[in-house]
């Protein structure tokens, strides 16, 4: 009775155990028939929390190289030793790897490209490497095209004064979230001034920027500088703690490709009335004629919609000098501004209508729910 379903009724039945590991492993030695549907929802995202089990995948996909071809994203967390392409297995079609609290060294990873030769997207936090290490593995992926790096003060200088190499041909997003700096660590910026060294004007199409508990000004201009007026079309800056817009200590000018922006500012308290300049400081630098898309988040915890503030608090932007932004010619394209935000949305409307009566006619202004 089973053998007569329709394959994509099998399929859809053991979809339901995708969480399932062990019922998905007695799937696949009940039927031949489930086999296939049961290794990728058991295989295809593989989370490895120690050495040994990073050891022992190697050693069950060595037998079975069928069975590498059905991982598509491998996530790999506290490694106690040093990670090396000898502990990794074969998996020809793995798209995406996550390293979180490990390490390695110059050499340990200079051939992952071997083993994982369709490696498209990396993404590294709690990662304390050197930083001719990280250049030399992230420039032996090929193919590489989107790369995020967190907690980047984890990341060690070299203190002999030679340059540090690499290529990064493929890669067209870059993240970086300097965020979890502890108390009285100065955050290490080496990483950044590599990338700007390394990949061309004319690379990067998206950027994100995070930059959380630290009042002090960051030094993100040479990225604005570099890829803003080359191929920098989609851009995320995420800042926290910046009471005083006069010490952001960047301008977004360069940015004059952008399709899309999103700001968010977070800080202590709902509605800190110290920081109600520091999006029309931001706005106003804009001067995209490409620019369709703006966005606008204000919370009190990154990342957390139910800390966003409520619409009403937004009426005390300065509003006047967004408008006066919004009217340059430069920005005529812009489709949508979207603000995120709690709460009942009629006090913002009403104040949007009188304040920019001409962009809220045209249904510029978008407030997205977000209780």
């Amino acid at each position: 009775m089973i053998a007569s379903l329709p394959p994509e009724l099998n399929d859809h039945i053991l979809d339901y155990l995708h969480k399932d590991s062990r019922s998905l492993g007695a799937c696949a030695l009940t039927c031949r028939a489930w086999l296939a549907t049961a290794r990728y929802h058991r295989f295809r995202d593989i989370r490895v929390e120690t050495d040994a089990k990073l050891t022992a995948l190697r050693d069950l996909v060595a037998p079975s190289p069928a069975l590498g071809l059905v991982v598509r994203r491998l996530r790999i967390y506290n490694s106690i030793s040093p990670l090396r392409c000898s502990k990794f297995p074969s998996l020809p079609t793995l798209t995406t790897l996550v390293l979180c609290g490990c390490g390695f060294r110059l050499g340990d990873l200079a051939g992952i490209g071997v083993k994982l030769p369709a490696l498209q997207e990396l993404s590294m936090s709690l990662c304390g490497v050197d930083l001719d290490a990280l250049a030399e593995f992230l420039s032996s992926i090929s193919g590489l095209t989107i790369f995020s790096l967190a907690q980047s003060y984890l990341i060690r200088p070299l203190y002999d004064g030679v340059p540090v190499v690499g290529h990064l041909d493929s890669l067209r997003t870059l993240r970086l979230d300097f965020s979890g700096l502890p108390r009285g660590k100065r955050t290490y910026y080496g990483p950044v001034d590599w990338f700007v060294s390394t990949l061309q004007p004319q690379q990067i199409q998206t950027l994100h920027v995070i930059h959380l508990a630290d009042p002090r000004p960051i030094p993100v201009q040479p990225l604005f500088d570099t890829f803003g007026p080359g191929s920098l079309e989609h851009l995320f800056l995420g800042l926290y703690f910046f009471s005083d817009a006069a010490t952001i200590g960047f301008t977004l000018e360069p940015c004059v490709n952008l399709r899309t922006i999103e700001l968010g500012h977070f800080t202590n308290q709902e509605s800190d009335p110290r920081v109600l300049k520091w999006p029309s400081v931001l706005i106003s630098q804009l001067d995209s004629p490409s620019l369709e898309t703006l966005t606008l988040t204000m919370g009190t915890r990154p990342l957390s919609p139910r800390s966003n503030w409520q619409f009403k608090d937004f009426r005390a932007l300065e509003w006047q000098s967004i408008v006066s932004t919004l009217r340059r010619p430069t920005l005529q394209n812009l489709k949508e501004f979207r603000i995120h935000g709690r709460g009942d949305k009629a006090s913002l409307e009403a104040h949007l209508k009188e304040m920019c009566r001409d962009a809220y006619e045209q249904g510029l202004f978008r407030l997205v729910q977000q209780d």
